[in-house]
């Protein structure tokens, strides 16, 4: 499996391919020489909460608890409906309990959801890991600090943009991430405990996560049929 990716311009650079084999995560140039933009920097920025009051009172939420404190997770149930149940299922299942943050960039990106990170961290193939299929693209909502979005392969190896399964990264800075619109699956955003996003770094765990609120359009099609 060719190495899934999020690709980034940075310093007149193009990064449009992976640098190894079947890795699902976020590649930059120099990933330890990308700084958070003086200008705007993370910790004084807000995540943004796009959508209507009503959209998000219906929204799914999800808490994230890691060995930093809480994260607490809207989902966009509308916009990217794929994606948001499929965190949900994976939530659900204790998929994610015990996955470390894999991938850290200062100033860009956090990135976690690789199974073979619970059993070893240092494990060569971490990045490689997943629940063994993809999600359809739903391409559309914007990058900015605090959202959520999936890691995918490279449009060389993957025209249609299909998603990871299940690893994901968290914006830290919007004017960093900005480049990333209209090429990668965003399906949420952090709502409380961005501090605590901004204190993670490579080899923190998520404890536990917990699906806090369920939208109604999130449940698979053979569960809702079981509760007619």
């Amino acid at each position: 499996m060719d190495r899934m990716f999020v690709a980034i311009v940075f310093a007149a650079t193009v990064v449009l391919g992976g640098c190894g084999k079947g890795k699902d995560e976020v590649n930059v140039d120099v990933a330890s020489e990308l700084p958070a933009s003086p200008t705007a920097p993370a910790q004084a920025e807000p995540a943004t909460t796009p959508g209507t009051r009503n959209e998000k009172e219906q929204s799914s939420m999800v808490k994230l608890e890691t060995n930093k404190g809480n994260i607490v997770v809207r989902l966009y149930d509308k916009e990217a409906p794929k994606h948001s149940a499929n965190f949900v299922k994976l939530v659900k299942e204790g998929f994610y309990d015990g996955i470390v943050w894999h991938r850290v960039v200062p100033g860009f990106v956090i990135q976690a959801g690789d199974p073979i990170t619970k059993k070893d961290p240092n494990d060569p193939q971490v990045g490689t890991g997943g629940p063994g299929y993809k999600i359809p693209a739903e391409i559309g909502m914007k990058h900015t600090r605090g959202v959520l979005a999936m890691a995918r392969q490279g449009d060389e190896v993957n025209p249609k943009r299909e998603s990871s399964g299940s690893q994901f990264y968290v914006c830290l800075n919007t004017e960093a991430v900005t480049q990333l619109d209209g090429g990668y699956s965003a399906f949420g955003e952090v709502t409380e405990g961005m501090g605590v996003v901004d204190k993670i770094r490579q080899g923190d765990i998520i404890k536990k996560a917990t699906v806090l609120k369920e939208a109604a359009g999130t449940k698979p099609e053979d569960e809702k049929k079981g509760e007619q």
